[in-house]
C-alpha cells in the first residue's frame, strides 16, 4: 500500500545496513544505574533530615530530574544531613514553654 509512497519497510533494507540488536547497556550505563540505586535513598535522607523531618522534601530530593551526581555534589556543599540553618532556630524555641504573657487568665482557662 505504501510501495509507490517511496516508504521504506524493513523487508526493503539490505541486512547490511541494519544495526546489530545490541546486548544490553553499556558498563557506563550499568554503573551509573547502581550509583543511582545507592545515592537515591542517601540523597532522600539528606532532604529529610536537612528540613526537619520532612517526607515531602525527601520525596522531593528522591525524585528531582538533576543527575546524583550533580546532586551529591550540592548535598555535600550544604552539609549532608545537617538541619537547615534557618530552621535551627525554630527548633530550638519549640522546646521552650510559653511564657506567661502567652498563658490564658481568668474563666477561660
Amino acid at each position: 500500500m505504501t510501495a509507490g509512497l517511496g516508504v521504506l519497510t524493513g523487508a526493503d533494507v539490505p541486512a547490511e545496513h541494519l544495526d546489530p540488536p545490541s546486548a544490553g547497556m553499556s558498563l557506563v550505563g550499568e554503573l551509573y544505574g547502581i550509583g543511582s540505586l545507592i545515592a537515591n535513598p542517601a540523597l532522600a535522607y539528606h532532604g529529610y533530615k536537612r528540613n526537619d523531618d520532612s517526607w515531602g522534601w525527601a520525596i522531593g530530593w528522591w525524585l528531582v530530574p538533576i543527575p546524583w551526581p550533580v546532586q551529591g555534589v550540592i548535598a555535600y556543599a550544604q552539609g549532608y544531613a545537617k538541619l537547615d540553618k534557618r530552621l535551627a532556630g525554630r527548633q530550638q524555641y519549640a522546646a521552650l514553654p510559653p511564657g506567661p504573657q502567652y498563658q490564658m487568665q481568668g474563666p477561660y482557662r
